[in-house]
């Protein structure tokens, strides 16, 4: 699993004090031939948290940084559902067309051969 955030528009002084803004960009071409590149098959990568793109790059880019310096929080119950809702239809279009083209954060999901023995040919394995 490889979950990154998908572009520096996003990135704000928060960024900065962790060194994330130190780290590559990926974009999902990237991330398929660096998942290939280690050994991993059947790569898969998406870009996630598309619908609210907008807004996030709105709220750490217009307004001003909360007191506490951190916008990754609890939001009200109603705002929550909003989100739970976008998510929903995200995870509806990956399943029913495919990648989404943008969003704020990539996701990737690869798998490495096995090492070794198949299971069925381990000792004490039930064929």
């Amino acid at each position: 699993l490889f979950n990154d955030t998908a572009t520096t528009e996003i990135y704000t002084g928060e960024d900065t004090l962790s060194l994330h803004d130190a780290l590559p960009i990926y974009g999902r071409r990237e991330v398929l031939a660096k998942l290939g590149a280690a050994g991993f098959s059947g790569a898969e990568a998406t870009f996630w948290n598309t619908l609210p793109f907008p807004l996030i790059v709105a709220r750490r880019k217009l307004l001003p940084r909360p007191r506490d310096g951190s916008d990754v929080r609890l939001f009200p119950p109603a705002v929550e559902a909003a989100f739970n809702l976008a998510m929903a239809a995200e995870r509806a279009w990956l399943r029913g067309v495919g990648p989404l083209p943008f969003g704020v954060s990539i996701f990737a999901v690869g798998r490495k051969p096995a090492v070794g023995p198949a299971a069925s040919e381990r000792p004490g394995s039930q064929s």
